[in-house]
């Protein structure tokens, strides 16, 4: 399957569509529930769809735009990571947050250190 679908740009199976996308035919099943523009043929669940590449590219766009809050960032600035790719970005996310942690974590330790080292003199009774 090429980049722009058929000779009239048609798309007619999930796997052309989620080819077209770079997306796994999960991920374009669920989008479908979010406006992706495909027409199933038939009635039931799994029926087969038609997609045109216009359609999904105005659809992308819209995205784009920020019509649709509920799909992740990385379909509405219109690029998907890989699962290596978004794997790499959580790690290093995860090490700078534990690094930041260890830097609060010390800071408060060295606070507490101190409060315990204040004397505090009270005057007495009278």
């Amino acid at each position: 399957m090429t980049r722009t679908g058929g000779p009239s740009g048609l798309l007619n199976s999930w796997k052309d569509v989620a080819n077209y996308l770079g997306w796994s035919i999960r991920t374009v099943q669920r989008r479908e529930k979010n406006g992706l523009p495909v027409r199933r043929i038939g009635t039931g669940p799994r029926s087969s769809v038609v997609a045109y590449v216009a359609e999904i590219d105005q659809w992308l766009k819209s995205l784009r735009m920020g019509s649709e809050p509920n799909l992740p960032p990385d379909v509405l600035q219109g690029r998907i990571q890989s699962p290596i790719e978004r794997s790499r970005v959580l790690r290093r996310e995860s090490r700078r947050l534990l690094h930041r942690r260890r830097v609060i974590q010390l800071q408060l330790l060295t606070n507490l250190t101190s409060i315990r080292n204040i004397r505090v003199v009270l005057p007495p009774r009278g």
